[in-house]
C-alpha cells in the first residue's frame, strides 16, 4: 500500500484543497523565511582583498542566503567604485548556478535609467561566482521620506512604474518588488535585484519565490505570474508608504493566508479617497481587477494627485531602443564565439574593427556576456584615438596587467 501523503497545514485546505505541491511549497517557504533570521557564521572578504585579480574590496554592503554584496574599486577602470555580488558556489545547486548565469545574461540585455547596469560575470578559483554592477549610493524607499501627496514622491513612484513597464514589455517579471529593493538617490529611483533571488530559488526545490508581505495571491497559490503580480507588490509598497506598515503582519503563514483570503485594512482617513481607491485596485485579489499596466498606474496617479507626470522621458524612450535584441548579426556572433573558443586554446587575441555606428559595441557586449558565462577570460580594451605605436603597447599593457 502506498504511503498516504501528508495533507500539510490546515490552512492549505482552505486555499487549495487538493494541491499537495502548494502544501510542500508553503512549508518550504516558511522554513526558508525562518532560516533568514538565523545568523550564519561566514567569513566575509576583508577590506583590501582583490577579487578576480581586479576588484579591490572596500566594504560589505549586505548579505543574503547565497553570498554578499560589496562595494569595490575596479582597478582596471581608474578605481571606479562599483557593486560586486558574490555568490558562494558551495551554497548553490547546479540548477541555481545555471539560473544565476541566465539571470546575468538577462540583466545584461537591459538598459534603463531606473535599473542598475550590470558589467561582468566571472568565477573565482571554483569557490565563488560573481557579477558586477553599477553602484547606487541611495537609501531604501521606506527610509527616503517619500510623501505621495508631494510632487517629488509622485515623480519617484512614476520612475518605479516606468522601470516595471520596461521590464514587463520584455516579458520580465521582477518577482520581488518591495521598498528594500528600491533605492532613492537624490531625485532618481533605482529598482534592484529583480529576478536574481527569484531565479536562484525557482531553480531549487522552492517553487514560490518572494517576500511574503508583498506576494500576490496567484503567486502564493501556485498560479502563473505576470506583470500584474508586480503591480500587486507595487500596491503593497504604496500602502506601506501611506500608512507606515504593510497590509498584513504576522508570521509568514498568517501573512500568506491573509493575502489569499482577507481584505486589507483600510488606509488612514488622512489619505485622500481617490488615492485609497488606486491602492485598493493594485492589491485586488484577482489579477484582472488590478490596473492592466504600470503605465496605467502613472496616468491614474498623475490624475489623482494633479501632478503632471510624463508616461516616458527622453531617457526611458531611448532605453527601449538601446536594449533591443540583437537582430541580423547571428553570423558575426557565431563567428566571434568560434574564434573566442580557438583563442582560448591558443591565447591569441581577436581584433574587431569597423566604422563608427555599425553596431560593434552592441555585438561585443553580446559576445562578452556569452564568453564570460562559459568561464572564459575576457579583457576589453578600448584605446584613445590618439594612442599609437609604443604608446599603444604601453596602454594595452596597463589594461591587461592593471
Amino acid at each position: 500500500m502506498a504511503a498516504r501523503r501528508d495533507p500539510g497545514p490546515w490552512y492549505i485546505g482552505r486555499v487549495a484543497p487538493d494541491d499537495h505541491t502548494l502544501a510542500e511549497t508553503v512549508t518550504l517557504l516558511e522554513s526558508a523565511t525562518a532560516a533568514e533570521d538565523i545568523p550564519v557564521a561566514r567569513a566575509e572578504l576583508p577590506e583590501g582583498a582583490l577579487v578576480g585579480g581586479r576588484y579591490r574590496v572596500q566594504q560589505l554592503l549586505g548579505r543574503g542566503g547565497y553570498g554578499e554584496v560589496y562595494r569595490v574599486l575596479d582597478t582596471r577602470e581608474d578605481d571606479r567604485p562599483i557593486a560586486l555580488k558574490l555568490h558562494r558556489l558551495r551554497a548553490l545547486s547546479r540548477h541555481a548556478l545555471d539560473a544565476l548565469k541566465a539571470e546575468f545574461a538577462l540583466l545584461g540585455s537591459l538598459s534603463h535609467p531606473n535599473l542598475a547596469t550590470v558589467h561582468d560575470f566571472a568565477y573565482v578559483e571554483g569557490e565563488y561566482a560573481f557579477f558586477t554592477q553599477s553602484l547606487v549610493a541611495g537609501v531604501p524607499l521606506h527610509h527616503a521620506g517619500i510623501d505621495l501627496l508631494d510632487p517629488r514622491g509622485v515623480h519617484l513612484v512614476a520612475q518605479l512604474c516606468r522601470a516595471l513597464d520596461y521590464l514587463h514589455a520584455r516579458g520580465v517579471v521582477h518577482g520581488d518588488v518591495k521598498p528594500g529593493n528600491i533605492l532613492v538617490e537624490g531625485e532618481r529611483l533605482v529598482l534592484l535585484d529583480f529576478g536574481v533571488s527569484r531565479a536562484l530559488c525557482a531553480s531549487s526545490e522552492l517553487g514560490v519565490v518572494g517576500s511574503p508581505p508583498y506576494m500576490s495571491p496567484e503567486l502564493i497559490t501556485g498560479g502563473a505570474a505576470d506583470g500584474r503580480s508586480d503591480l500587486y507588490a507595487l500596491g503593497v509598497t504604496l500602502y506601506q508608504l501611506l500608512s507606515g506598515t504593510v497590509p498584513f503582519r504576522g508570521t509568514s503563514t498568517q501573512v500568506l493566508m491573509a493575502q489569499v483570503e482577507s481584505e486589507p485594512p483600510a488606509l488612514p482617513g488622512s489619505v485622500p479617497f481617490p488615492l485609497q481607491a488606486l491602492v485598493a485596485r493594485l492589491i485586488a485579489k484577482a489579477p484582472e481587477d488590478r490596473p492592466s499596466s504600470a503605465t496605467e498606474v502613472i496616468t491614474q496617479l498623475s490624475r489623482l494627485t494633479r501632478v503632471d507626470v510624463e508616461i516616458d522621458t527622453s531617457e526611458t524612450l531611448a532605453s527601449h531602443v538601446l536594449s533591443a535584441r540583437l537582430v541580423g548579426r547571428e553570423r558575426e556572433l557565431g563567428e566571434l564565439l568560434s574564434r573566442a573558443d580557438a583563442a582560448d586554446a591558443s591565447q591569441a587575441p581577436i581584433l574587431l574593427e569597423g566604422e563608427a555606428g555599425t553596431g560593434k559595441s552592441r555585438l561585443l557586449r553580446e559576445v562578452r556576456q556569452r564568453v564570460q558565462l562559459r568561464g572564459q577570460p575576457w579583457i576589453h580594451v578600448q584605446t584613445p584615438r590618439s594612442e599609437g605605436g609604443p604608446n599603444l603597447l604601453a596602454y594595452l599593457a596597463r589594461a591587461v596587467l592593471g
